[in-house]
């Protein structure tokens, strides 16, 4: 467990190593306070984690057929999520490359598989490459280059039925920073859960108070009793060790609410039941609204 400190910022407390970081932590059991609420830490965090960490971006029934799309928003960037002919998925960049306008919006599917700019029409392939510059005599040939054309792209990898994306070109591989999680997960057949419900909201806090909320299971036995098996409060398991024996020994059948971004979309998931259908009974979940992940309070 940590502690929120008392703020006083970092100096000669900061830990070596780590060079001018503003409210440094000084041991591990306290966390300064200004971190949750100062906005020069929040717009630190946006240039040096958002932009270089993996991220969950998208459930794989949000895009289960080719040319199949949905937005992901993080920090004022806007990143489309499309399903690829041979199942994998491509993660671009939301903007023209000629006057940088939005492309798409929400989720959807991309009809006759082209991104299609909303302003002079300059249309794209699902998998970036440019495929129409309207008025193309009108431009210089060394402005046309494929290669300038095609829509910047993140990294993107896909596990436990998500899509992932990191912004970071030269970002480590998804497994390794999911590590050990992955492989405790994996013993569940987190591959095959689907979604059940969908529940999306604006919270007015910082983004880390949400997601500690969703990544820690000390408050289950109070806050969800229905989920302990009938296991009191005291008898409860608390460290990861005696959980994961626990876990082991009983097996029950998997079910997890996942928090997206900042917590802003929750997800109840289940191995036992299929995925919402729109009318017509195809697998889908539609978007009403854009999530926010990291507002400061």
């Amino acid at each position: 467990m940590t502690a929120v400190d008392d703020g006083r910022a970092a100096g000669t407390d900061t830990p070596p190593g780590l060079g001018r970081v503003p409210f440094a932590m000084r041991d591990r059991l306290h966390v300064p306070r200004e971190r949750y609420v100062d906005r020069g830490f929040y717009e630190l965090e946006k240039r040096e984690l958002w932009s270089r960490t993996w991220q969950m971006a998208c459930r794989l029934e949000e895009i289960p057929e080719p040319n199949d799309f949905v937005e992901y928003e993080i920090c004022g960037r806007s990143i489309l999520l499309v399903r690829q002919r041979d199942r994998s998925a491509k993660a671009l960049h939301n903007a023209c490359r000629h006057r940088a306008t939005q492309l798409a919006k929400g989720s959807g599917r991309l009809a006759g598989g082209q991104i299609v700019c909303p302003f002079h029409g300059w249309r794209w392939n699902s998998d970036g490459t440019n495929s129409f510059v309207y008025g193309e005599s009108g431009f210089a040939p060394e402005c046309l280059r494929p290669e300038d054309l095609r829509l910047r792209e993140c990294r993107v990898e896909l596990w436990g039925g998500c899509a992932w994306i990191n912004p970071d070109p030269d970002a480590g591989p998804l497994r390794a920073a999911l590590h050990p999680v992955a492989d405790l997960l994996e013993g569940g057949a987190v591959g095959n859960w689907q979604v059940k419900w969908w529940k999306e909201t604006v919270l007015d806090a910082n983004w880390k108070i949400a997601q500690e909320a969703f990544m820690e299971g000390y408050h289950v036995p109070q806050t969800h009793p229905q989920l302990t098996g009938g296991v009191s409060v005291e008898d409860f398991p608390v460290d990861l060790n005696r959980y994961e024996t626990s876990y082991r020994a009983r097996r029950p059948t998997p079910r997890v609410c996942c928090a997206r971004r900042s917590s802003t979309r929750t997800r109840a998931c289940s191995s036992t039941r299929p995925p919402c259908t729109e009318p017509g009974g195809r697998a889908w979940t539609p978007r009403t609204a854009s999530c926010r992940s990291a507002r400061p309070t």
